[in-house]
């Protein structure tokens, strides 16, 4: 785990970016993790004796003073004198040096025994048979009903959403401070935390580079469901982006509203595209990579929190997923995502509270206190805690994680953004979206994104 991250390691599920790893590469991998972890058990084994031994010194420590001779004392029997000629041993200088030597073969089997995991996480072996079983957790419906249930809720909600919000969409270009220019993955999540901080209404960026020869890229940034009643990124939308059909998925206001931000940027088909969204805005991304497929060239797509399993977003199309475990968003296709070599999930758990800090009686009073308060304060905690897992602040500290580990999947898709996004950037858009039920509509004003 990365230093000052409330996340434990996360682990790491295909994405090797094209290069897919070879049954021998797999089986090395493999064969060395069983290596590292069959040392770090002969290890734990060889600090217990010295551990023992520590205890039985400090025995000895208790005995020598009634034993003359391990002190070095001239011992008579009767008439007979005998000199000893013992050394004089200090069991007090030695109790630290066997303690001292069990508890650094105990810390270096630990070593190797994370040493061992980290190589498993960041080569994918524990395979599929991990996210299988915490999606079976969930209890959650399968992904295909999912997608059923999805379309048949869509009729409903899309009438809902037309007579409460309206149908007329307005998509008008808005000022705001630019973003910076990003290189990495880490970059895009960085801007998109951005981008969601300075609006709170539906606005997405879209940045515009041009490499050396010319050639021109883009990069789309849209961010999650907002509470505002006229936004085209509001709740009802959720549903008809999981549909199983894609007429349906692209009925989705929040789906028009980005697309039409895009021809307005003026994005050509023969143009790489990069989608990068949370939440909501990350299934709007997979929706355009799954269905616009014939329209835009969508060469990457980075989501957080992003429920996106069931979209048939093309193998040519590299995808980025991350999640949070304590994050039920994610979990809402029920499926685990597919483990291809353009599609790598990062997957984070939340870490357990370890401090050990305080006496005895200080952690048995704090405890006592969690105890009393726990009733007025468990369910405001556990909903607190479920939307802190949801934030972007999450979302970027579960991918810094996945950095630490070192990972060649995660550095492949990194090095395919700083590919995607190779030359100058040339300009950053802002494109604001709202719902009218007028027949000619409004026009949203002009505000700018600080």
């Amino acid at each position: 785990m990365s230093a000052h991250s409330s996340l434990s390691a996360s682990s790491i599920y295909g994405g090797y970016g094209g290069h897919a790893v070879t049954a021998p590469d797999a089986q090395h991998c493999a064969t060395l993790v069983h290596q590292l972890e069959a040392a770090a058990q002969g290890l734990r084994l060889c600090a217990s004796p010295w551990h023992d031994a520590t205890i039985q010194t400090g025995a000895l420590r208790a005995q020598v003073p009634l034993c003359p001779a391990l002190c070095g004392q001239t011992v008579s029997y009767a008439s007979t004198t005998i000199s000893t000629v013992h050394t004089r041993l200090q069991p007090w200088l030695l109790i630290p040096l066997v303690s001292d030597l069990g508890i650094a073969l105990q810390q270096l089997s630990n070593d190797i025994g994370e040493l061992a995991a980290l190589i498993a996480r960041a080569h994918s072996l524990y395979s599929q048979a991990e996210q299988t079983t915490w999606r079976l957790l969930t209890g959650l419906v399968t992904g295909s009903a999912v997608g059923f249930f999805a379309n048949g809720l869509s009729a409903c909600t899309g009438m809902i959403s037309a007579l409460a919000q309206g149908n007329q969409l307005r998509v008008l270009p808005v000022s705001g401070t630019a973003l910076p220019a990003v290189t990495s993955i880490e970059g895009t999540l960085s801007n998109l935390q951005l981008l969601s901080s300075r609006s709170d209404y539906a606005t997405i960026a879209i940045q515009q580079y041009v490499d050396q020869r010319g050639k021109r890229s883009w990069m789309v940034t849209i961010p999650g469901t907002d509470a505002h009643a006229d936004s085209p990124i509001g709740w009802l939308q959720n549903v008809e982006l999981m549909s199983d059909m894609s007429s349906t998925r692209l009925q989705a206001d929040s789906v028009r509203f980005v697309l039409d931000a895009m021809k307005q940027a003026g994005i050509a088909p023969s143009e790489q595209v990069t989608l990068v969204g949370h939440s909501q805005g990350g299934i709007v991304a997979a929706t355009i990579a799954a269905d616009m497929a014939e329209h835009y060239q969508i060469s990457h797509v980075i989501t957080a929190g992003s429920p996106i399993a069931n979209h048939p977003i093309p193998s040519s199309t590299w995808v980025t997923s991350i999640e949070v475990e304590a994050d039920v968003v994610p979990d809402l296709d029920g499926r685990h995502n597919p483990s291809r070599p353009t599609w790598l999930t990062v997957r984070a758990r939340e870490a357990k509270n370890q401090s050990a800090s305080g006496s005895d009686e200080e952690r048995e009073s704090a405890q006592n206190s969690a105890k009393a308060t726990k009733p007025a304060q468990s369910k405001a905690s556990s909903q607190a805690s479920k939307s802190e897992s949801h934030s972007m602040n999450k979302q970027q500290e579960a991918w810094r994680d996945a950095l630490y580990l070192g990972s060649p999947a995660v550095e492949l898709h990194d090095a395919h953004i700083r590919e995607l996004t190779a030359g100058t950037l040339e300009s950053t858009q802002y494109y604001q979206g709202r719902l009218d039920s007028n027949e000619m509509g409004t026009q949203p004003s002009p505000e700018a994104v600080d």
